[in-house]
């Protein structure tokens, strides 16, 4: 019987999702010298690969060589490198503010000299492509020229903490190594108390707070197919695949005509996708040729996008595959909202995360039904960085019709901001939910029905006997008090 071999899985760190096409085929190469033959793109903006345990020695000698970051041991926050994320991918592509562009992001991230073990993001408030606060350091830019907020978000509390300074570019790097050491050497300190530490070292170029940040209240990360630059007369190509295993073969050739027709970097998104930017028009039609000879679709559905998964979890892929499904079948708009599948604690950036209950086995006995929580951000916002509940313990089956509800709501949004209730966090309720018996829909008290001009806060008793489910349209009559649970996430 021949064993099973053993692998790590091992991530090459590319700084802010910046990379030039000749380091990508370095990087290739290596990875068909470890028997791939495709690698994947994480969700921080790094690409992945098997590494078979007896060619560590050898492989990591040649990443080595080359002075490629990588890590290659799963490990617990806190001692496994981690990747820079940048929204460089989303410039010349979205709106940016005003005084950012692609030549910042290079300069700030040329000037990382530490191998950060806490996640690093540096973003633009104005694009939509990559969250805003997927990292536990998160500098975010302001409108003062060459200034950025700076946001805390720890490990353990996830809780969303703002120094109370801005900090200019060039000192982006020495400020975030200073609070990894400060977490490091006291990891009880609290972000506040490291939050004023940093800030009293008078070496590093802050300034107050003038204006508060504002940043867009929709997400979509729109990346995928050829489309026209920001302001430009050039070209981009998005490139996405469902199962993110894209074909080492096609990368190559991808890297190769890059350097042909003059492109000096490829960026990668959070959504495991890449994008090339500025193809002069002349070179297009050699673009299309090459995603056409080697099978590459820029048409997926728009349902198939933005969705964030565990990477190589085989179930999750085959569950948002089912839910796809549905949601094309029954025409459900998804458009402005990200989705993710959970299957253990981690830093969330999607609007709606469906969270696996891993089931029960009794020996001897058939285990208990898979179940799901479905949770959504306030105000349907991941950068909020606050969650609710929407429905607990839901089966697969009931998957799409709750997830279609809760999409409604989404879409219902249209009401004048004040008509929402807040939501306080920690709150817990204890108000009968009712639930339609023949497609599961629910009807929440704190939401209302705006399809059917009902206000929030409208208790089910209070109803009009015209009431009727918004999916189905089973009577009011008809609806069943249900021991699922609903309550509030802060």
């Amino acid at each position: 019987m021949e064993l099973k071999k053993k692998y790590h899985t091992l991530r090459m760190l590319v700084k802010g999702g910046i990379i030039t096409p000749a380091y990508f085929l370095k990087i290739l190469e290596i990875a068909r010298t470890a028997g791939n033959t495709t690698i994947s793109f994480g969700s921080r903006q790094d690409i992945i690969f098997k590494l078979p345990v007896e060619l560590q020695p050898q492989v990591t000698a040649e990443l080595d060589k080359l002075k490629i970051e990588y890590a290659y041991k799963q490990q617990e926050i806190g001692t496994m490198p981690q990747n820079i994320v940048s929204s460089f991918v989303a410039a010349d592509i979205q709106g940016s503010t005003q005084w950012l562009n692609s030549g910042n992001y290079i300069q700030i991230l040329d000037l990382f000299e530490h191998k950060h073990k806490l996640r690093v993001n540096i973003a633009d408030p104005r694009q939509t492509m990559v969250p805003l606060f997927y990292g536990h350091i998160n500098f975010v830019a302001s409108p003062s020229k060459h200034y950025w907020y700076v946001y805390l978000r720890l490990p353990e509390t996830y809780e969303l903490y703002q120094l109370p300074f801005l900090i200019y570019s060039t000192d982006i790097p020495a400020l975030a190594h200073n609070i990894e050491k400060l977490w490091h050497t006291i990891p009880t300190l609290s972000a506040a108390e490291i939050g004023t530490k940093v800030g009293a070292d008078k070496t590093l170029n802050t300034k107050s707070i003038d204006t508060q940040l504002e940043h867009p209240k929709t997400f979509s990360a729109d990346y995928e197919g050829f489309g026209r630059m920001y302001e430009s007369d050039k070209d981009r190509a998005g490139v996405y695949w469902r199962n993110n295993q894209y074909e080492i073969r096609f990368l190559e050739q991808m890297c190769r005509l890059s350097l042909e027709t003059g492109l000096a970097k490829i960026a990668i998104t959070p959504w495991k996708s890449f994008l090339v930017k500025s193809i002069e028009e002349k070179h297009l039609m050699k673009w299309q040729t090459l995603l056409g000879k080697n099978g590459i679709t820029m048409r997926h559905s728009a349902f198939d996008l933005n969705w964030h998964l565990p990477l190589d979890n085989k179930k999750a892929l085959k569950l948002k595959n089912h839910i796809v499904r549905k949601f094309d079948k029954q025409d459900v708009c998804v458009h402005g909202l990200t989705f993710s599948i959970m299957d253990e604690p981690e830093l969330q950036f999607s609007s709606i995360v469906i969270k696996e209950h891993k089931p029960w086995y009794i020996p001897g006995f058939m285990h208990f039904l898979k179940t799901y929580d479905i949770s959504y951000a306030e105000r349907f916002d991941p950068n909020s960085c606050n969650y609710h509940y929407f429905v607990e313990k839901c089966t697969r089956n009931e998957l799409d019709i709750v997830l279609a509800d809760l999409i409604r709501r989404f879409h219902s949004q249209i009401l004048p901001e004040k008509e929402v209730p807040e939501i306080r966090k920690n709150e817990q309720t204890n108000i009968k939910t009712y639930q339609c018996p023949d497609c599961f829909s629910v009807y929440l008290q704190e939401i209302g029905c705006p399809e059917q001009h009902i206000a929030p806060g409208t208790p089910f008793a209070k109803l009009p006997e015209s009431y009727c489910c918004p999916v189905c349209e089973t009577a009011k009559s008809a609806f069943v008090v249900t021991d699922k649970v609903f309550k509030n996430v802060g």
